[in-house]
């Protein structure tokens, strides 16, 4: 026998280096996964962001036509509604499937005007303020919808703590809300909308010098004199803008922020002797909600359209799937559309558009003829001269249909061009940011819920959530250093606006409020993200308040929806499952980790009909094994209060 070979390697030693093993292979797998969960949080929400943020932009583009106008218009109310009709889908088939309460008249009406409040917010937001504002305003603003969570959370939250805590929590708590409210102040007294300080006029020169080739003199004064006349009225109307824009701000930061209210409201309202039960009717709500949603998503639905063509002109849903030649030299639109910041920001005042179709003709040819010569010196060669015309009544298009004395050349025509990769950038362009805001914020809240039911909470959704808007802040301002004015996907249609130089005063100030004052308030409104109590893959109805997420909002809706309080709403359900079955009474004699109590139990049962001796065997292993594991996980929770996640309760059949 070969020296060695009778010194063996127990069972016990080979377990152990087997488990050593997966053990370090486990590890891994749970680094790669945290790591996966933590850059896919926080990309897809930088992406969520911009995305919608270039929406917006383009929507309040001054100089583009009315066929990208109007598609940015559906395409942001499209974007709105996603959530809406999953939110459709999900309570129509917990009603179908699920033992669910049924909302009184009292509650559907409680739910509708609070989702009505919201909705008003959201489209005022988004169709209003964000598009009069530059990007990084824009972004910066969105922070400041924490007003109802930060007073709930101020004069309706709970606090166990010490006195000397408690004292500075509330002190904190005043803060973080008086720095909510300050957005109210900067919007209303500084100059928050960098639009009102741009130049009216247009910037580019492609149209103008196209229409200055193919105009006559009279008709190139006209069209100055009419541009003139309309970049005066929209300046009578900056000082209307900046009014309106005073009040739209703080009203839709409000509205929005008014659908959070439940997650902040922990008890009821106590006011000497009178008692408004705001708490206990919070928790009734919240049980009838499934139901409630099948209407109440439809009705936010009907809303938003509503409020989108309430509240942006009747031209942004004109021509919205007419396509047009992209092809500059015919780039002649036959209703310009030249959107200043008062067409925009000021619909009442009247647009630079209509102003301009009122002053020039409309029936421009935009067809290329030969040229001729226009002033000929042989008579007799001259095309006046051939048709018997007056040289005084030459017009600069030769072959014009609309002028009878000029005869038309029956061979002049010319092919169309092919079409480039540029004409088909410019054709479904408009449509990427919508399908990127669509993947980004979905995969974003599949990810942040997924992070949450595997207690991956701290790494995988607090810290990105936190960290999307400082990188997405530092992206844009990079990216507005690199390029001053525009950050351009598509030349005057689709692009960020950085509005003015990031070295003035104003625009640093604004960034220190929006940072100091907003994000870090909204950062302790939301400081719950970081203790979380709930179980390995609990429910979403646990994990989060409301159901979905808000696409416009996408970083703030899932911060400020997170549940604050798991194990109470897992007391409030038992009990409400005890009340329907008329045994709440009974639930007095159980203390309360009793009743919170819901542990797994394990049936075994093995049939022993044909199974050979060694398989009798494993399996008594396998039943011993669990046997002395469950001994000492009871012993541990009951002799030295250890919390076990995994603790189970086993019984043999």
């Amino acid at each position: 026998m070969p020296y060695g070979d009778g010194i063996l390697e127990s069972p016990a030693d080979r377990y152990g280096k087997t488990t050593l093993c997966m053990r370090n292979a486990k590890r891994l797998f749970k680094c790669a996964a945290y790591m996966v969960y933590f850059v896919g949080v926080l990309v897809f929400a930088v992406a969520s962001k911009g995305s919608f943020l270039l929406m917006t932009q383009s929507l309040g583009n001054r100089l583009q036509e009315k066929q990208y106008a109007s598609r940015w218009s559906f395409m942001l109310v499209a974007t709105i509604c996603v959530p809406y009709v999953f939110l459709f889908l999900e309570a129509l088939a917990k009603s179908l499937f699920r033992n669910r309460r049924g909302p009184v008249f009292t509650d559907l009406i409680t739910i509708f005007l609070l989702e009505s409040i919201h909705t008003f917010g959201v489209c005022l937001l988004v169709f209003r303020v964000l598009p009069s504002c530059d990007v990084i305003r824009g972004l910066l603003l969105m922070n400041a919808v924490c007003t109802i969570p930060a007073f709930c959370k101020l004069t309706l939250s709970k606090s166990n703590s010490r006195p000397m805590l408690r004292f500075l929590t509330l002190f904190i708590d005043l803060a973080a809300f008086v720095a909510q409210c300050s957005v109210y102040f900067v919007v209303t007294s500084t100059q928050y909308t960098a639009f009102l300080t741009k130049p009216l006029t247009p910037t580019t020169t492609t149209q103008t010098t196209h229409v200055g080739e193919s105009l006559s003199s009279d008709t190139f004064d006209t069209l100055n004199t009419a541009l003139s006349n309309s970049i005066k009225a929209t300046t009578d109307t900056i000082e209307q803008v900046r009014i309106r824009f005073g009040w739209e701000a703080p009203v839709a930061l409000f509205c929005v922020s008014i659908v959070w209210w439940e997650n902040y409201v922990d008890r009821d309202i106590k006011l000497g002797k009178l008692n408004i039960p705001l708490g206990t009717y919070k928790r009734h709500l919240q049980s009838v909600r499934s139901k409630a949603n099948i209407g109440a998503s439809i009705w936010k639905i009907a809303l938003t359209v509503a409020f989108s063509f309430l509240l942006l002109p009747k031209e942004r849903f004109e021509n919205v799937f007419v396509s047009f030649n992209s092809n500059p030299t015919n780039n002649i639109p036959n209703d310009p559309s030249l959107h200043t910041g008062s067409d925009f920001n000021n619909y009442d005042a009247g647009s630079l558009s209509n102003q301009f179709d009122m002053n020039t003709n409309n029936d421009l040819p935009v067809r290329h003829k030969r040229q001729m010569p226009l002033f000929p010196t042989d008579d007799n060669n001259t095309i006046m001269g051939k048709i018997g015309g007056n040289a005084d009544q030459m017009s600069l298009f030769p072959g014009n249909d609309d002028d009878p004395n000029i005869a038309a050349d029956p061979f002049d025509f010319q092919p169309d061009r092919e079409k480039t990769i540029d004409d088909y950038w410019h054709s479904i362009g408009p449509f990427v940011p919508m399908i990127i805001h669509f993947f980004s914020t979905g995969l974003c809240y599949y990810f942040s819920k997924s992070a949450c039911k595997m207690q991956m909470q701290r790494v995988a959704f607090a810290v990105p959530l936190t960290l999307a808007t400082p990188v997405t802040l530092a992206i844009m301002i990079g990216l507005c250093q690199w390029k001053t004015d525009q950050i351009v996907f598509i030349r005057e249609i689709m692009y960020w606006d950085c509005s003015e130089n990031l070295n003035t005063t104003r625009i640093t100030w604004h960034i220190i409020i929006g940072l100091c004052l907003w994000y870090l308030s909204q950062l302790w409104i939301t400081s719950h993200i970081w203790f979380p109590e709930n179980k390995r893959l609990a429910t979403t109805e646990t994990l989060f308040v409301l159901p979905q997420y808000d696409s416009s909002l996408i970083e703030q809706s899932l911060l400020l929806n997170r549940r604050r309080n798991e194990p109470e709403h897992q007391k409030n359900k038992l009990e409400e499952h005890f009340e329907d079955l008329d045994i709440i009474d009974g639930m007095a004699a159980f203390s309360e980790d009793e009743k919170l109590e819901n542990n797994t139990k394990i049936y075994l049962c093995g049939t022993l009909w044909h199974e050979t001796i060694s398989e009798m065997i494993l399996m008594l292993k396998s039943i011993m094994r669990m046997d002395i594991d469950q001994s000492a996980r009871r012993q541990a929770r009951d002799e030295f209060q250890v919390i076990d996640p995994d603790y189970y309760d086993m019984e043999g059949v």
